[in-house]
């Protein structure tokens, strides 16, 4: 719920649940640690979570192989965030230690995105059919490679 926090310019809605706006001031229901800001504490959590993934991945691989491995960061935020709420999020990651690593990087994606990229993960495995080897009855192929394509001879 912290996060939300990030996202200082939101602005409530009709359609918005009024328990989660009369919630918003509440210090019950949004309360930071003293001292701390929204971003350090994401900042904590996600301090933890490297610390985590990086220990179990050196446990598998080895120290060795995981020092020469580049780790790439992927996280996701919602579609309505300002620049300021991702960029204090990327702030946060990398306070954290996430692409820190030679040739690590952090991406930033969209909730929707990210539900796109989870719901095409069946698909996106190697051998399997995808939407760019798939063509429409209704399309008309203009060179040999394109029929070779389409009809696997």
């Amino acid at each position: 719920m912290t996060k939300l926090l990030l996202h200082t310019s939101a602005e409530t809605a009709e359609f918005d649940d009024p328990s989660i706006r009369d919630a918003v001031g509440s210090e019950a229901f949004f309360h930071l640690p003293n001292g701390k800001s929204s971003q350090q504490v994401c900042q904590d959590y996600l301090t933890h979570v490297y610390r985590f993934v990086t220990n179990n991945l050196k446990s598998r691989m080895t120290a060795a192989i995981f020092d020469v491995t580049p780790m790439e960061c992927y996280l996701k935020m919602p579609a309505i965030w300002a620049d300021k709420a991702q960029v204090a999020t990327q702030a946060a990651a990398m306070a954290a230690g996430f692409g820190s690593r030679p040739f690590g990087m952090i991406h930033m994606i969209t909730e929707p995105e990210a539900a796109a990229i989870a719901a095409l993960m069946h698909d996106l495995r190697p051998g399997s059919l995808h939407a760019a080897q798939v063509q429409s009855p209704h399309s008309v192929s203009t060179s040999p490679a394109d029929s070779y394509a389409s009809t696997g001879r």
